[in-house]
């Protein structure tokens, strides 16, 4: 059976995405941290560009809104194992939509604990 071009480029994007729990530190929020499951990729071609247009997701190197990530990981379900990163990919599916930004130094505290606590349930 022959793949189609979107097939193909589906294939593509799930081999070069790239997913996990980004905790880093951050100037721009009272708490000093900035703590989101993200998307990714390290590199941008074509197929890529015509997979995200055709899942209907604007076309960018990061995604970290719940709505886009949702419609990328529906896109590629099945296809997690090609991924450099599929152990990530899972933890995004996991945690989208289940971390919120903290705003004090204890929330941010119990946001890495509950993180970890959801992720060792998972394990």
């Amino acid at each position: 059976m022959e793949l189609t071009e979107s097939q193909k480029d589906l294939i593509v994007l799930a081999s070069h995405l790239r997913g996990g729990i980004k905790c880093q530190l951050t100037k721009e929020r009272k708490c000093g941290y900035l703590i989101r499951p993200e998307l990714w990729f390290i590199k941008m071609n074509d197929p890529i560009k015509r997979a995200l247009e055709l899942l209907g997701v604007e076309v960018r190197g990061t995604y970290s809104g719940w709505r886009e990530m949702s419609i990328i990981l529906e896109g590629i379900t099945g296809l997690e194992y090609l991924s450099p990163t599929p152990k990530g990919i899972e933890n995004v599916r996991l945690l989208n939509g289940q971390i919120f930004q903290p705003k004090t130094h204890d929330e941010v505290m119990a946001t890495i604990q509950s993180i970890e606590e959801l992720l060792r349930m998972n394990a």
